[in-house]
């Protein structure tokens, strides 16, 4: 490996058994990825979040609380929006 090349560590956490469709859950998983990526503890101030459908519009309404949130559409929640444009 060209040791000029900084690879980031991915961290793929266990999934949560929790149902998305409820803003409590989707608060609750939010307060998980806070917990294990380090940013309650300082270590980190920001991290990357994809979803899709209803996690995605329950997040924007808790941006707030979790100001180190920064959320990116999944490219179907994308399609999706563009087809109830028409």
């Amino acid at each position: 490996v060209d040791q000029r090349i900084n690879i980031p560590e991915i961290y793929v956490p266990d999934l949560i058994d929790i149902n998305p469709n409820l803003i409590s859950n989707v608060k609750k998983v939010l307060l998980y990825i806070e917990k294990i990526t380090g940013i309650r503890d300082g270590i980190h101030k920001w991290i990357v979040v994809a979803y899709n459908d209803i996690p995605y519009h329950y997040s924007i309404k808790l941006k707030e609380k979790f100001s180190w949130l920064v959320l990116i559409p999944e490219q179907l929640h994308e399609e999706i929006n563009m087809l109830r444009a028409f």
